[in-house]
């Protein structure tokens, strides 16, 4: 791993937090702040398996930031919040509910339902 390597992967992540956290100037702050300590922290690793594997974090945490973090916005008409969704943020189809399914009984006496 080359020191390229290593900033490509800082910028990545602070181009990540922009796209993420548009609009949210305190949320920004506070990921960059992280990512700079963290960063600042591991300056000092020389071997390559741990950098390897610092950056593979990186990436991850990359990751998860750019496909399943969303932001909830107030809308202050109807006061409800309202997703703001991405082109990459992860959308998972919904799983129909089959009618002839057999739910088991809950385990416990605390969760049975009332037979009133």
């Amino acid at each position: 791993m080359s020191r390229n390597d290593i900033l490509r992967a800082f910028k990545i992540l602070h181009r990540i937090v922009q796209q993420t956290f548009e609009g949210d100037k305190r949320a920004i702050v506070e990921a960059r702040h992280r990512i700079n300590l963290e960063f600042r922290k591991n300056s000092t690793i020389k071997e390559q398996e741990v950098i390897h594997e610092k950056l593979k974090i990186a990436k991850d945490v990359g990751d998860i930031l750019k496909h399943q973090v969303v932001q909830a916005v107030k809308n202050p008409e109807s006061d409800h919040y309202e997703l703001k969704l991405r082109n990459d943020t992860a959308k998972l189809d919904n799983v129909i509910f089959k009618e002839d399914a057999i739910i088991p009984e809950p385990r416990s006496k605390k969760c049975k339902p009332d037979a009133s």
